[in-house]
C-alpha cells in the first residue's frame, strides 16, 4: 500500500511541474489520456471485425484477387498508353524543330 501511495504522490507532484510549464496544454493532455485509454480498450478487448465480409473475402479470394489485378492492369496500360502518346508527341515536335521539314515528316512512322 505504501508503493501504491508514494506513487501516486510522485504522479501527483510531475502533473504540478509539467502543469507550471507555459507551454503545457491540458486540451491535449486530456486528449492524449482519452486516446491512450482507447487503444487500452482495444487491446484488451480485441479489434472489432466484421465476420460476414471476412468470411466473404476468405471464400472469394482468388476471385478478388484476379479481379483487382484485371483493374490495375486496364489502369496501367492506360495510363501507359498515355505516356506512350505524349512521348510521341514530344519527339515529333522536337524532330520537326530540328530539321524544320514539317511537310517532310511522315508522323506516324515516327517510333520511339
Amino acid at each position: 500500500m505504501d508503493y501504491c501511495t508514494s506513487d501516486v504522490m510522485e504522479t501527483a507532484k510531475l502533473f504540478t511541474k509539467i502543469a507550471a510549464d507555459k507551454n503545457f496544454d491540458i486540451g491535449t493532455a486530456l486528449f492524449c489520456g482519452n486516446y491512450m485509454e482507447a487503444v487500452a480498450i482495444l487491446e484488451y478487448n480485441g479489434i472489432p471485425i466484421d465476420i460476414e465480409t471476412l468470411t466473404a473475402l476468405k471464400e472469394n479470394w482468388t476471385l478478388f484477387k484476379e479481379k483487382l489485378i484485371q483493374e490495375i492492369d486496364a489502369y496501367f496500360h492506360h495510363l501507359l498508353r498515355k505516356l506512350e502518346e505524349i512521348n510521341q508527341v514530344q519527339v515529333n515536335s522536337y524532330l520537326v524543330q530540328l530539321s524544320g521539314l514539317e511537310a517532310l515528316l511522315n508522323l506516324k512512322k515516327v517510333k520511339c
